[in-house]
């Protein structure tokens, strides 16, 4: 009976030693379980993430390529109206279809506008292509703005004159500086007011108006549908003023946004489709 007590005794002492090892063994086994079940978790996140980088990679991809194919579907189209004239005019003339010296004059006329159309539209290509390459510097530089704005109203004046059109110019700012490519600036406001003008009537008028912030070109021709306003500045969009469609290179307005973006501009378009359309250039910024 003693000896059983001493047995229970010393199991008694022996149990908290071993209950120690087996909880720490335990809490060992559990550790383990938690940093595997943290991989396994990470692995999953990582997982999901790539296969949802992996779609997006595939619909970029996609939308490249459907960029690309309607860039060679349009350009394409492009150079075929051209192209055809030429062709046309001069086997007309090399084979001596066409004899009579005033229909000889047409001919030749009709090839060098064809000609001017192919060197304009190349022109704004290579535009195009550098201002939406990322390695292309625009050189930014204090810009003047009543001496920027005087030159911008006197080639308008030039423009709207050769087609019977008024100009109504203003600003609300003098004495002003921003920052800018003096050039690429002139030549995004020259493509505004080009449309402005060219669809407008003999004896319209276009304002332009110089605030502390933007420039806007205001028209009061035919206007432009609505539904077409949020694609007007796509490549080769041929827009339509009062249901003609502009008779440019497509590229204009796709140019004239670039210009703004790598200014931090930004171009907006407001038309109701019947009375005139006006262009705000936004976010021109004064140096204070």
């Amino acid at each position: 009976m003693g000896g059983e007590t001493m047995m229970g005794a010393g199991m008694m002492v022996c149990c908290p030693a071993c209950g120690a090892e087996w909880y720490q063994h335990y809490m060992n086994l559990l550790g383990v379980t938690v940093v595997i079940a943290a991989c396994v978790v990470v692995l999953i996140v990582v997982a999901a993430l790539l296969l949802l980088r992996m779609r997006a990679v595939r619909k970029q991809s996609e939308c490249l390529e459907q960029m690309r194919q309607d860039f060679t579907s349009n350009i394409s189209h492009e150079l075929r109206t051209p192209i055809t004239v030429l062709r046309g005019s001069l086997e007309a003339l090399r084979d001596g279809i066409v004899t009579d010296a005033e229909k000889t004059h047409d001919y030749h006329h009709a090839m060098l506008r064809e000609t001017a159309h192919l060197e304009r539209l190349v022109n704004d290509l290579l535009d195009l292509t550098k201002l939406q390459n990322a390695d292309f510097v625009i050189e930014l530089v204090p810009v003047d703005l009543d001496t920027f704005w005087d030159d911008v109203v006197a080639g308008a004046q030039v423009m709207a004159e050769r087609r019977g059109v008024d100009v109504c110019a203003h600003k609300t700012v003098s004495d002003a500086t921003i920052m800018g490519d003096y050039g690429r600036l002139r030549q995004m406001l020259f493509v505004l007011i080009d449309n402005a003008t060219k669809f407008s009537s003999k004896g319209q008028q276009i304002e332009l108006v110089c605030t502390n912030d933007s420039f806007i070109v205001r028209d009061d021709g035919p206007g432009i549908d609505p539904r077409d306003l949020p694609h007007i500045f796509d490549r080769f969009q041929q827009t339509r003023y009062g249901g003609s469609a502009s008779q440019g290179t497509g590229l204009g307005l796709s140019i004239a946004q670039q210009i703004a973006h790598r200014h931090g501009m930004n171009i907006v378009a407001y038309s109701d489709g019947t009375n005139g359309t006006t262009m705000t250039v936004e976010n021109v910024k004064e140096i204070v």
